[in-house]
């Protein structure tokens, strides 16, 4: 049996917890078997609509129709047990309303409360109505003014309502807090400190400053040291929305030119001293891929080994400056690549890398005989092949820009006039920047697909999960190559 004021309930929020009720051993059969139920009663005596349930351990006691000065919804009750052979049973009282006693006519002008006994140990007494002193003690715990600050500059600066802390227990978290872009890629939890006062001004001690790791957003949680009582630890969470400053985006001729100077304008590797890639990259390139370009390099199956120890790379800037740099062979689902970090990260874009896809092609060259005889014998002298190409067989070329995107699709398609069909389709040098891996998907999907195909008939490929632009500019710029015939 338990007794409630309405202030506990309002403080509680409509939700009164008591953990590890002991009660006797012999109810522990009947718990197993769910046989546990619950009545409710109003101060008036009359019998509350409730719902009971158990998850776990716990037994909750649901009051649906529940409200208050500061909470509409469903009051819960919830309780633990432990089952002892020693604990009190809980005695009958006459007084306790019963829900099959009819209710009386007039209601007393000042019903009692039921009082638990002193020595009762399942019963809960009431709590008492705090003093004002120990409402301000309490309300001193709460925090009333957070200031964060992002290598000394101050990101965060605010108030807060002390029933709104109250209101959520002390759970704050505030989502888009705007912040310059600056901040993106030092989310740290060293990059940070933190003011957080009462409103009396006195500093708050926190006791965890956290940065965690999220792929689609940046934030720091923050977690109280002091507790308010019945409230979990008491936790402030900033989710960043990182934003451009104009004045920052702009800058002025000198600014612009040491920025420029950061950019990588020629690029070189050499694979045990033999050079396999020389890239020219322009400001647009760069601009476009937004620091972060991908290219596609045939080189000889020879070289297949792709340890990062086979390469040196140079990269410089326009002015011919050597970029710091550091490089690393990269072999997914056998795929062999190198990408190549730039330390020196970009001010609107972060960290800025060049990524190499190797595609192998096998060494056609003859090696020499060692017996110019037997080079002879061996390699008799063939007939010049005719050009078994027909005249029928034609190789035109297309193009779709991806205005959302900013990079151009650019096909040849290997036509069959005569029979009026597709019989191949390849990438013509497509810069696709920071949207390679998606033209890579639909490149290796979408284009043997189009074998076959006519100018009627292109669009009837499956879709491309997630590479909806790339696919639809494929078919376009193989549209726009067929002649119309």
């Amino acid at each position: 049996r338990y007794s409630f004021t309405q202030e506990e309930w309002e403080q509680s929020s409509g939700g009164i917890k008591r953990f590890k009720q002991s009660i006797p051993k012999k109810f522990q059969e009947a718990w197993n078997a769910k046989e546990f139920m619950a009545k409710a009663y109003n101060k008036d005596g009359e019998e509350l609509t409730t719902e009971s349930t158990r998850r776990g351990i716990m037994f909750r006691i649901e009051f649906p129709n529940y409200s208050s000065g500061n909470f509409v919804g469903t009051g819960i009750f919830s309780l633990s047990f432990q089952f002892d052979e020693n604990a009190p049973v809980e005695k009958e009282e006459n007084e306790t309303p019963k829900p099959d006693t009819p209710k009386p006519d007039t209601k007393p002008e000042n019903p009692k409360e039921e009082t638990p006994k002193k020595d009762d140990k399942t019963s809960s007494s009431t709590i008492e109505k705090p003093t004002p002193s120990d409402t301000e003690a309490n309300d001193a715990l709460l925090p009333a003014h957070v200031e964060v600050y992002w290598h000394g500059e101050k990101v965060v600066d605010d108030n807060y309502n002390l029933d709104e802390v109250k209101k959520h227990r002390g759970q704050l978290i505030f989502k888009g807090i705007k912040v310059p872009a600056k901040m993106k890629g030092h989310n740290k939890r060293e990059d940070f400190t933190v003011v957080i006062k009462n409103s009396k001004g006195e500093d708050l001690p926190y006791t965890k400053l956290d940065t965690p790791y999220s792929k689609s957003h940046a934030r720091i949680h923050i977690e109280l040291k002091k507790r308010y009582p019945e409230w979990t630890p008491m936790r402030i969470d900033y989710v960043w929305s990182y934003e451009e400053d104009p004045t920052e985006t702009k800058p002025s001729t000198g600014d612009e030119s040491s920025v420029d100077d950061l950019l990588p304008s020629h690029a070189e590797v050499f694979w045990h001293g033999e050079k396999l890639v020389e890239k020219d990259i322009s400001k647009e390139q760069i601009q476009a891929a937004k620091g972060r370009l991908t290219y596609d390099v045939s080189i000889p199956g020879k070289k297949k080994r792709n340890f990062t120890s086979d390469y040196s790379v140079v990269v410089k800037n326009q002015k011919g400056k050597e970029l710091p740099q550091n490089h690393v062979a990269w072999n997914p689902d056998k795929k062999s690549s190198l990408i190549v970090n730039l330390k020196n990260p970009h001010p609107q874009w972060g960290k800025m890398n060049l990524t190499f896809i190797w595609k192998y092609e096998e060494d056609t060259e003859n090696t020499t005989p060692e017996d110019p005889k037997k080079e002879e014998e061996s390699n008799p002298v063939e007939k010049p092949k005719e050009d078994t190409e027909p005249s029928y067989i034609k190789t035109f070329y297309g193009e779709s820009k991806i205005v959302h995107y900013n990079y151009t699709v650019k096909v040849k398609v290997t036509w069959d006039s005569k029979a009026k069909k597709i019989l191949k389709v390849e990438d013509n040098d497509t810069f696709s920047g920071s949207n390679s891996v998606f033209w890579d998907n639909v490149r290796r999907s979408s284009m043997p697909a189009l074998t076959g195909k006519n100018r009627d008939t292109v669009d009837d490929i499956d879709a491309v999960a997630g590479c909806t632009f790339s696919r639809n500019a494929l078919v376009e710029a193989v549209r726009k190559a067929i002649p119309e015939e």
